[in-house]
């Protein structure tokens, strides 16, 4: 009786036992439109720390939802949490896909709070600016990419697009194509 104890012990504590691990679910294009309350193609001029975080500044250039054409903005460039991809570059060009960034970041790999929101609406080339973080945990941005003069938005691979949608060999979907399912 007690060997059979043991091995039920021991089993339940090797399937019990094993880490946890947090990821990130793919998600419908049209579910994500629908979680963005700001959506449009952006040209980042400058990726800085504030707080000792990575924020961009971008300048909208095309606008879908949420915000005009020439309107500036502010979004975490890094990472919050483990499975977060957020990130941005400075010059690139990319169809984000935005979420109000709450008062108060909880930062995984910090172990503090961190009030964001204020920091970067103090921070001088910030001032005025609304702070964003990116949709879905950092999966909501799209880099634009011209190739033959065709401007083609890069898949972050957790986007479940409609499959009438076709992509080139690395990935990419017309943005045209994208931008059309706004409408």
């Amino acid at each position: 009786m007690r060997a059979a104890s043991f091995w039920l012990t021991t089993a339940a504590l090797a399937l019990l036992g094993r880490p946890a691990s947090a990821k990130v679910a793919s998600i419908d294009f049209a579910d994500l439109v629908k979680e963005s309350p700001v959506i449009a193609v952006v040209k980042v001029d400058a990726v800085v720390k504030i707080a000792g975080v990575r924020v961009a500044r971008a300048e909208v250039l095309t606008a879908y939802a949420g915000v005009a054409a020439g309107d500036r903005l502010a979004f975490l460039a890094e990472p919050a949490w483990t499975c977060d991809a957020s990130w941005a570059y400075q010059d690139e060009v990319a169809l984000v896909f935005l979420a109000p960034m709450p008062d108060e970041m909880h930062w995984m790999f910090r172990g503090k709070p961190t009030h964001l929101r204020a920091a970067i609406a103090s921070a001088r080339a910030f001032k005025s600016l609304t702070a964003y973080q990116i949709a879905h945990s950092g999966r909501g941005r799209l880099v634009v990419e011209t190739e033959n003069g065709v401007e083609l938005a890069a898949d972050p691979g957790a986007i479940r697009f409609p499959a009438s949608l076709v992509r080139d060999k690395r990935q990419r979907y017309p943005l045209s194509d994208v931008t059309a399912l706004l409408h």
